[in-house]
């Protein structure tokens, strides 16, 4: 039943004719949702893409969504906000079309996917049919994880009795959603330890851009030679920090910018030469960090990230050879990391 009005809405709509695209997109205050149309067989020689069909396109579905305080844009915008959603339609060439439409929702990265057959309707209704399924697409995936999405529309209030806000609706459809990450990483400090290992990172989901990051790991350190002898180093890691979502150029691929606090215990293991008298060291070191990670989608709740990150030690600690220092964790750093992350 909800097809059929949807249907008749957005045919409406059509006949009234096609709206210009609003300047700029999203309108000021509202959240919106990213429209992708391309073809499976450019090198065919036929166009997939026809930007008369896919302006109806995306003013049918702003149409609906319109209803809903949300605007529908074909770039990402000024300030590089994240979409609620990125809507991908693609279709080869062919006497029997078929389209597929693929949904990613902001919040979750959960990804819903259909194939709708065109063969049979006349070519003036195909944008209307790729435009109602597009929709139905998105009120799948914002049902499944809440149905925040349909009070937020409704202008329906909380369960306290305030109306529900378009900045706390956004923060609350991505809060709770868990993620652990396993990944290798080096680190190389100005003090001169160099140590590889590796991190177990547990991340909690705040709102759709931001998570709170908990991390633990082991490290061994290359061993360096003094004048009397020679040192190794070893350290445990525990780390806390925050990352946020700051670019998604398409729904495989995002840029995140992190922050992190780090503490770790270093201990020294010295290997004295002749008659040299070699004692253990070590103690606790901290440093703080900002660095860039990309992410590249594996599977529907897997991704495959690489990490570069730099920063400065607040808390060094240094081995030492007759009062010289040999190996350290002190000065500035840089780190990377290559890791695979999951999500609950």
């Amino acid at each position: 039943m909800r097809t059929i009005v949807g249907l008749v809405l957005l045919w409406s709509v059509e006949a009234q004719g096609t709206a210009t695209e609003p300047t700029p997109c999203p309108l000021p205050g509202r959240d919106y949702v990213r429209l992708i149309v391309n073809g499976e067989e450019p090198a065919s020689g036929c166009s997939a893409t026809n930007s008369a069909v896919v302006t109806r396109i995306s003013n049918l579905i702003r149409a609906d969504l319109a209803t809903r305080a949300l605007d529908v844009c074909a770039d990402l915008p000024a300030g590089l906000t994240p979409p609620l959603a990125t809507v991908v339609i693609s279709g080869p060439c062919t006497e029997q079309p078929t389209v597929r439409i693929s949904v990613v929702d902001g919040a979750t990265e959960k990804e819903f996917t259909r194939r709708l057959p065109l063969a049979g309707l006349p070519e003036d209704a195909h944008a209307l049919a790729v435009a109602v399924g597009a929709v139905e697409l998105l009120r799948a995936s914002w049902d499944e994880p809440s149905s925040l999405v349909a009070r937020h529309a409704n202008g329906q209030r909380s369960g306290d009795g305030s109306p529900e806000n378009e900045s706390g609706f956004a923060q609350k459809r991505g809060r709770g959603q868990l993620s652990s990450t396993v990944g290798i990483v080096g680190e190389a400090f100005s003090g001169g330890l160099r140590q590889a290992g590796l991190d177990a990172e547990l991340a909690l989901s705040v709102g759709p851009q931001w998570d709170l990051l908990a991390r633990f790991g082991g490290r061994g350190a290359k061993s360096v030679t003094s004048t009397h002898g020679r040192v190794d180093a070893e350290s445990w890691v525990l780390g806390v920090g925050m990352s946020a979502l700051v670019l998604r150029p398409s729904p495989s691929v995002q840029l995140r910018l992190t922050f992190r606090l780090d503490g770790a215990w270093v201990a020294f293991s010295p290997s004295a030469r002749g008659k040299a008298i070699a004692s253990p060291e070590g103690g606790i070191s901290a440093w703080s960090s900002l660095g860039l990670s990309n992410g590249v989608r594996l599977v529907d709740n897997a991704w495959f990230y690489t990490d570069v990150i730099g920063g400065w030690v607040v808390l060094p600690v240094v081995a030492t050879d007759k009062g010289m220092a040999v190996l350290g964790a002190e000065g500035a750093f840089v780190s990377g990391r290559i890791s695979v992350k999951v999500l609950f």
